[in-house]
């Protein structure tokens, strides 16, 4: 996992390319505290938010597009729905 940048970055480009990554567009809330940020979604829901009933884990098993490395110990994803500035 010594090129864990590098590799995170091709990941990320394949799974967009891929449709596996779904950036969620936001903005910036104006007055929130500014110890934090605070956004509102713009994109659309994803899917899978929309539905009624049990939610599945997102994790089990997880979608190997978005798989940057597996250890025995730990496994690195990258997030499906990272928030986009």
């Amino acid at each position: 996992m010594h090129d864990l940048p590098n590799r995170s970055l091709a990941v990320q480009r394949s799974a967009l390319q891929s449709g596996a990554l779904i950036p969620l567009k936001t903005e910036l809330i104006s007055g929130a505290d500014e110890r934090f940020q605070l956004r509102r979604l713009i994109s659309a829901t994803p899917k899978h938010l929309t539905k009624a009933g049990p939610k599945p884990n997102p994790f089990r098993p997880w979608d190997p597009r978005l798989e940057v490395a597996c250890q025995p110990e730990h496994v690195v994803l990258l997030n499906k729905y990272p928030v986009q500035a």
